[in-house]
């Protein structure tokens, strides 16, 4: 399989993509992996993700190529015991899958490594009626560092 090197627009798919590939982590949410917000709370257990920055390499002669991008996953379940319990099973399995990552290739991409930054329960963004908490959420803070095109590597 060819090492491409991704473009910074096309790593939320390479996360979503690399998300639905493990196993346990689709026995317990299915294919519910959505950017940003969840489409509905019917679609509970679900993680959802988001971008929060983004550092690019550099050195004498320019971009380096080299980029890390920080991430938001959110494991989102019901409000009840049970629920709870799920959404911290989902975080664990995500966890495991990204303390496991060296290296990671497709036919498009080639992913250096991925860093759990930080875990914690968000509290202050569940969605409510009426005060009645209707979701949990668990917390996953992720780097994942990449290669991407930069006018140096295609000669620009």
């Amino acid at each position: 399989m060819a090492n491409e090197i991704v473009s910074g627009d096309e790593i939320e798919a390479w996360l979503a993509d690399w998300l639905g590939t493990d196993s346990e982590l689709t026995g317990l949410i299915g294919a519910r992996v959505y950017p940003i917000f969840l489409p509905s709370l019917e679609s509970l257990p679900a993680v959802t993700y988001r971008r929060t920055g983004t550092q690019r390499q550099a050195h004498m002669a320019g971009a380096a190529g080299i980029t890390t991008a920080s991430f938001e996953l959110r494991c989102w379940a019901s409000s009840d015991q049970r629920g709870y319990l799920t959404a911290c099973r989902v975080a664990r399995v995500i966890r495991l899958k990204v303390d496991g990552l060296q290296t990671a290739t497709s036919a498009r991409h080639y992913v250096r490594r991925a860093l759990l930054t930080a875990e914690y329960d968000d509290n202050a963004e569940l969605p409510r009626i009426d005060d009645e908490v209707l979701a949990l959420c668990r917390v996953l803070m992720v780097d994942v560092a990449y290669a991407e095109v930069t006018r140096n590597a295609i000669g620009g």
